[in-house]
């Protein structure tokens, strides 16, 4: 508390003598005073007189809207006298014998001197929002920039934190407390510069920050030398190097103007059950073969075992650049490249459609077929045969020759040899990459260039990084669903598991749902069938049949059950911060090591047959005893001819159903009608989509009862009746006048009914040749 004890006045400047012990006390008597005093002007300029033996510290703080360091011109410029000075004296022995004021217990060290008197209006909006921002305001905006924000972020979280504030009507006004848009934009860029370094050369501070990564279990490494690359390695990305599909294929894509200096960022993939992970993130200068030869040759001499312990990848596949290709046969030469079938299609559709092909409009469709035909071709017999076509064809010399020089390269594109001698698991285009670097521009920048590589490297370390921790998260704690695998199981609900056969421990032989004659062979460690969905390594129906009745790991299915849970955990979280495996457990799965496949079978049964609070008891002591198959006790909730009552109620109830369908066929065919036709075949389209139990079971919910009629109120028919003009309908009135014939305004209008809407072209590239136009862009 400050004690006055002595108060003089003269000339509007009222003088103080009190005690202070350090410039800590005057800095909290100027805070007090100018919260004291309504106007905030003491928020302004500061005058250090600087400082002696004779004193500790001499200040003076003039208003905001003084003189100093203004022109004359400027609208702050009021000439304001208001000021307050502060003089604290040193107290010693030889100070005491010339200034009396010393001498009193306690000594009168400070002296005071105030103008309050302000020569301009000092309340009002105006005023208050020229004054300059307050320390601890300013403290806030550092937060909020360190945690991600953007300066307009920042303004609006501010503004809502004043909200909260008893007086927030004139907080908001006050420039102090919420500052005007160029005084944060002028903090925002004070505080990239001092975080990021400078523009033109942020390397310095990179090279600060590197330990700091490194504490946290980030990797960054960089070569200054022109061109200049960078590389970010995070511990997921380190976990994600120990994958095996980390040695079987790698997917590769690169993407520029990621920040303000155009910096190139290439990212490699590797495929988990719970999406595509980095092994490990370039940003580099320019994407030509020397920048992306450095880059690979940085990633190898600092992670030389990256690839499951292989120090190459069996497969790479790119889009097709010459400068990446070109690198990748340098650094790993071993390693098969194959192309984007996608991207492949793409610009031989784009070439077709260019004027330089000189190919006629009419022939386009056709010679695309024929290109998509060699493509996609199953072996090499049906590949050959497509290439003795394309080669007596009439005429199209330009594209037989285009053709010709592709064909020299047909193993980085064509289906027949992937089918025969590569493991992609059914990897045909680059889309995790593509989704990889979308996820990158809009949701990790926002489509915002990064301020510098500093800057890049910080997002790409942590936020990104934590992105893909969620996303496998989600997947662990079974927040994803698995209708592929369902969808498989649907489509083998005709075979009996009994007719499956083992071979050896892990090759299978499965029958076909088609022909129960026919096999196909799977091996349950490299997880490969013999039909063609799993000739690449995909997830096949047979292979969901084994591991739906056998309980198999497979290296390419999803997500099913707890132990593939808790590896995804581990990959996110690593061995020190992941749950136990328990955590994991579905919800009707026990935590008994010792319970078999069959039993686990049983107990899925008897839960969906039985009454959960009658038998739940019984339940868990049979399986304490561990005797479930043969317990005749264990299913006594609900009788068998309940269950016979039930289907022979739905054996009645669907004879009726398809005697009334038959009935209303018949009545239909005494007046047929486009119109009829049109909505029975989307009426069947409905009903063949339906694939699964539960979808059979919404369908006929939904079209039975009378509540799912749709979103709008119903209208009665007689206010129906009453509405004038184009308003027929149970539609919501537009508000005002109602519009005329000649009126564009409303969806109600006769211009805007009769106007043809003009569809945006998709990117669909099948879609766009048959229409023989052009393939839209997506970026």
């Amino acid at each position: 508390m400050l004690v006055v004890s002595e108060c003089l006045s003269s000339k509007n400047v009222l003088t103080l003598r009190t005690y202070m012990d350090d410039k800590d006390d005057a800095k909290s008597f100027i805070r007090k005073f100018g919260k004291f005093d309504d106007s905030y002007w003491i928020q302004g300029n500061r005058l250090n007189k600087g400082s002696s033996s004779r004193f500790v510290m001499h200040n003076k703080w003039v208003c905001s809207f003084s003189l100093h360091r203004k022109v004359e011109s400027s609208k702050k410029n009021q000439k304001c006298d208001a000021f307050i000075d502060i003089l604290i004296k040193i107290v010693t022995k030889g100070s005491k014998k010339n200034y009396e004021y010393l001498k009193r217990d306690p000594p009168l060290n400070t002296v005071i001197k105030i103008n309050p008197f302000h020569s301009h209006n000092c309340g009002s909006a105006d005023a208050l929002k020229r004054l300059f921002i307050d320390p601890e305001v300013k403290s806030v905006f550092l937060k909020y920039f360190a945690d991600g924000l953007s300066p307009s972020q920042a303004m609006k979280q501010n503004i809502s934190r004043l909200r909260t504030l008893p007086n927030y009507i004139v907080s908001l006004a006050n420039g102090a407390l919420n500052p005007r848009p160029w005084t944060i934009y002028r903090l925002w860029h004070k505080y990239l510069e001092e975080n990021y370094g400078s523009f033109k050369e942020p390397f310095e501070r990179l090279e600060e920050k590197i330990p700091d990564y490194l504490n946290q279990g980030i990797h960054v490494v960089m070569d200054k030398t022109d061109p200049w690359v960078v590389l970010v390695v995070t511990s997921l990305n380190e976990r994600a190097q120990k994958l095996k599909n980390s040695s079987e294929i790698i997917f590769m894509d690169s993407t520029s103007s990621c920040d303000v200096s155009m910096a190139s960022v290439t990212v490699l993939l590797t495929a988990t059950k719970g999406g595509a992970v980095p092994i490990g993130v370039l940003i580099h200068k320019q994407q030509t073969a020397v920048a992306y030869e450095k880059g690979f040759k940085m990633l190898m001499d600092n992670f030389p075992l990256c690839f499951n312990g292989l120090t190459y990848p069996k497969i790479i596949m790119t889009d097709d650049s010459m400068a990446e290709k070109k690198a990748i046969q340098e650094i790993w030469p071993q390693t098969t490249q194959i192309l984007c079938i996608f991207h492949f299609l793409q610009a031989e559709w784009r070439w077709l459609m260019s004027s330089s092909s000189n190919i006629l409009p009419v022939n386009r469709q056709q010679l695309m077929q024929l290109f998509r035909k060699a493509v996609y071709a199953k072996n090499h017999e049906d590949f050959q045969d497509v290439v003795n076509e394309i080669n007596h064809l009439e005429g199209n010399q330009s594209f037989k020759d285009r053709f010709n020089e592709n064909l020299k390269r047909s193993q980085e594109w064509s289906m027949s040899y992937r089918n025969e001698n590569l493991i992609t698991r059914n990897n045909q285009t680059n889309n995790y990459s593509e989704a990889t670097i979308r996820i990158l521009k809009e949701i990790i920048l926002e489509r915002t260039k990064a301020y510098n590589v500093v800057a890049l490297v910080k997002f790409i370390s942590i936020i990104w990084d934590k992105y893909f921790i969620n996303r496998l998260l989600d997947f662990a704690y079974n927040r994803r669903n698995q209708k592929d695998y369902e969808l498989q199981l649907t489509k083998m609900k005709s075979v009996d598991p009994n007719s499956i056969l083992q071979i050896d421990e892990f090759l299978y032989k499965v029958p076909s749902s088609k022909d129960s004659k026919k096999f196909y062979d799977v091996n349950t460690i490299i997880g490969w069938c013999s039909c063609y969905s799993g000739k690449q390594g995909g997830f096949c129906k047979h292979q969901a049949l084994l591991k739906q009745y056998y309980d198999i790991e497979f290296p390419n299915s999803p997500v099913t059950d707890s132990n593939e849970r808790h590896k995804l955990a581990l990959l996110a979280l690593g061995i020190r911060d992941c749950p136990p495996k328990p955590f994991f457990e579905d919800l009707n799965e026990l935590p008994t090591p010792q319970t078999s496949i069959m039993e686990k079978e049983n107990l899925k049964t008897t839960r969906e047959k039985t009454n959960l609070q009658l038998c739940y008891k019984d339940f868990s002591n049979n399986l304490q005893d561990g005797d479930i198959e043969n317990d005749p006790n264990i299913r006594p909730s609900i009788p068998l001819n309940n269950n016979q009552s039930l289907n022979d109620k739905f054996t009645e109830k669907w004879e009726d159903f398809t005697n009334s369908i038959n009935r209303l066929g018949e009545l239909l065919q005494q007046d047929v009608s486009e119109t009829s036709i049109r909505h029975l075949s989307v009426f069947t389209k409905k009903i063949k989509n339906i694939d699964t139990t539960s979808q059979a079971v919404d369908f006929i919910i939904n079209n039975s009862s009378s509540s799912k009629r749709g979103r709008n109120i119903r209208v009665q028919p007689t206010s129906v009746a009453r509405r004038r003009g184009t308003y027929k309908g149970n539609h919501r009135i537009g508000a005002g006048r109602p519009p005329t014939e000649k009126s564009t305004a409303g969806r109600n209008s006769l211009l805007n009914k009769n106007k043809k809407k003009v569809v945006k072209r998709k990117h669909n590239l099948v879609q766009s040749i048959t229409n023989n136009q052009a393939n839209a862009k997506c970026h």
